[in-house]
């Protein structure tokens, strides 16, 4: 809550408190006096108002409470205080006080200042006539009342002007120590996730890295020592060859992972054409994809021009088609396309897959790092593929998407912006 309202809610809480316990004592004592009985109903009035307020206050309305409270008060202590002679107008000082402190725009303060000074003069100046003392004159009786109220007012505006200006600054310090704090807390949830990640990745790399290399080192150890010749050695190329990818594209995640972690990814934009370098992906993955009959289509025409980071887009499809084989069966299929949409390329790699259930995909959108799945010939991954894409496709000013039917396949596919060649080459078809 602003200290502005807390303020209006203390004081208006306050004030309502003291009106029912003071009005209640002033009632007690009147009852006993028979000459007093007539003040009774302007006690059990403030009363009832400080009740109203609080009930009010209970339910939020403070502002309401506090009008309430103070026009009713004018009124009791004015008229009581001139016709009952009970001193009740220098109440009407205090009321000004709390209305001073209360109140923001200066302009409802000098209203409510004017009528309590004129309540207050009012009343004195009926006093005036019935005092039993050495009088001054009547217009310097009132000159001095007058100066005394505006004097009052003035002391008040500097002293409430003095403690805004203290709290104020005290809430700022308040809000920038919040600030802090908020900050500090995602701190430590980005890095409790980095630990926790950086310790999943460990275990991970230790897994592995191992198997294939180690298959690589045994079948070169058994070259070196004559268990078998160079040219059976070709009978085992395409496993270790599938391996050795593998292990190629996890290093590389992981160290793009790495970077991304330690700095902010800028990408370069470049106008460049997309099909090339699906083709290069292709390639590149072409071994693991035959490993297992599955057919790779790439239906990107050569109009196809983006404009984005040539590496970051690379790597971007390298990550996806190699997770479509992960999951693709036996003589499955993974198509690339793509198509132009309201100025921007959507880009999708579409595999006949095992598919993912809703919860899975979910957790690819989800911001963390993903628990990495066995594929369909039990590959491993880290788990770090998709959030490399994700990363990338967001640097590079795209939205990432993704559909999936269990048993049929995964679609996923992002935007990029397009290049002015490709808009010109869309335009003229």
């Amino acid at each position: 809550m602003p200290f502005s309202q807390r303020r209006l809610l203390y004081l208006t809480n306050g004030g309502a408190m003291s009106n029912i316990g003071v009005s209640f004592v002033f009632m007690l004592d009147n009852l006993r006096r028979p000459e007093l009985w007539a003040l009774i109903p302007f006690n059990v009035a403030l009363i009832v108002t400080g009740s109203l307020a609080l009930g009010l206050i209970w339910r939020g309305w403070f502002r309401s409470a506090f009008w309430i409270q103070l026009l009713v008060c004018i009124g009791i202590f004015t008229f009581t205080g001139a016709k009952y002679f009970n001193t009740t107008e220098n109440y009407l000082l205090l009321v000004m006080a709390g209305a001073i402190f209360v109140l923001e725009r200066q302009s409802l303060r000098v209203i409510v200042a004017i009528l309590t000074g004129v309540g207050f003069l009012y009343v004195k100046v009926l006093h005036y006539h019935v005092m039993d003392v050495d009088r001054i004159p009547l217009d310097r009786y009132l000159v001095n009342t007058s100066v005394f109220v505006i004097a009052l007012y003035l002391f008040l505006e500097m002293i409430r002007q003095i403690f805004s200006d203290y709290f104020q600054q005290i809430e700022i310090s308040n809000q920038e120590l919040a600030r802090q704090r908020e900050a500090l807390a995602a701190e430590r949830v980005r890095l409790s996730a980095a630990n926790q990640a950086k310790e999943k990745l460990f275990s991970l790399v230790a897994h592995d890295l191992r198997g294939p290399v180690g298959n690589l080192k045994m079948a070169l150890d058994s070259i070196e020592d004559g268990s078998i010749r160079p040219r059976d050695f070709s009978e085992m190329y395409s496993d270790l060859k599938v391996g050795v990818d593998r292990v190629y594209g996890s290093l590389d995640d992981l160290l793009q992972w790495a970077a991304g972690q330690m700095e902010s990814i800028d990408p370069e934009f470049q106008d460049w054409n997309l099909r090339a370098i699906a083709e290069e992906v292709l390639g590149l993955l072409a071994s693991s994809a035959a490993a297992k009959n599955i057919r790779l289509e790439n239906h990107l025409g050569f109009e196809v021009w983006v404009h984005a980071d040539r590496h970051q887009v690379g790597s971007i499809f390298r990550n996806l088609v190699a997770n479509a084989i992960k999951f693709t069966s036996e003589a499955g299929q993974v198509d690339l396309s793509a198509e132009l949409v309201e100025g921007k390329w959507r880009i999708a790699v579409k595999d006949t897959g095992v598919g993912m259930t809703a919860e899975a995909l979910d957790e690819v959108f989800g911001g963390e790092l993903i628990k990495p799945a066995r594929g369909t010939r039990n590959e491993r991954g880290w788990g770090l593929g998709l959030q490399i894409c994700r990363e990338f496709i967001e640097a590079n000013g795209g939205t990432f998407h993704g559909e999936s039917v269990p048993g049929k396949g995964t679609t996923f596919s992002f935007t990029l912006a397009s290049a002015a060649k490709a808009t010109d080459a869309a335009s003229k078809a």
